[in-house]
């Protein structure tokens, strides 16, 4: 892997859309840590935020860099994949959804990364499986698997649970542990489910564009 991402760090960050500002003072750094969560009702920010992260917006005001000199522009840097509630999926087989995030590597590795990923993600049974007639829920560890499947260095995701049941969220959140403290991978998940709480070792909340507290845990 190239060099790290990390830290990033957000200073006194504004975002406007249609002459209204959306997030307002941001100030946040994010380095390789325990499992993030960004709690907040709907309409608090907490997408934009990820959208900011990830480089799908630009501040209005104040600043954004990742590693103390690396500026995002726009676009998504490599080692960050930021899935959405509502995956956007190729009208393809779920297992060539998961292929084309590979392209570039060897065939071999694309094979092999993609049954990992669909086993990870406990979907072997959907891979032949049109991927964009699945249901909400299924899309989404879809999208999820494919990000996976790349192998990032931080892994944005917005509302990841909201479409399962609770058994499901609660093994998926699981899953996101041990990413997280056995492959390193950094994650930063906003969410307004209370479910997810628990897993939380850092828990930012976030309320009118703003963040109101930002709370680690031991």
């Amino acid at each position: 892997m190239s060099a790290s991402l990390l830290p990033l760090s957000i200073e006194n960050a504004d975002v406007d859309i249609n002459r209204q500002t959306l997030l307002k003072g941001i100030n946040l750094t994010v380095t390789k840590e325990p499992l993030s969560i960004v709690l907040g009702a709907n309409g608090a920010g907490k997408t934009l935020l990820l959208k900011l992260c990830s480089g799908l917006l630009q501040t209005s005001r104040g600043q954004l860099h990742w590693n103390r000199s690396i500026q995002i522009s726009k676009g998504s840097l490599p080692a960050l994949s930021l899935v959405f509630q509502k995956p956007v999926l190729l009208k393809r087989s779920v297992a060539d959804n998961i292929k084309f995030a590979l392209k570039g590597l060897s065939r071999n590795k694309i094979e092999s990364q993609t049954a990992s990923a669909l086993q990870w993600a406990e979907i072997e049974s959907l891979a032949d499986q049109q991927a964009n007639t699945l249901s909400g829920g299924q899309q989404q560890l879809v999208a999820i698997a494919r990000a996976w499947a790349t192998q990032p260095e931080v892994l944005l995701l917005d509302e990841p649970t909201a479409n399962l049941d609770s058994v499901s969220a609660e093994h998926l959140m699981d899953l996101f542990v041990e990413l997280n403290e056995k492959h390193k991978i950094t994650f930063v998940i906003a969410t307004h489910d209370q479910r997810v709480m628990n897993h939380a070792r850092r828990l930012i909340h976030m309320v009118d564009g703003k963040i109101v507290s930002d709370e680690h845990s031991d």
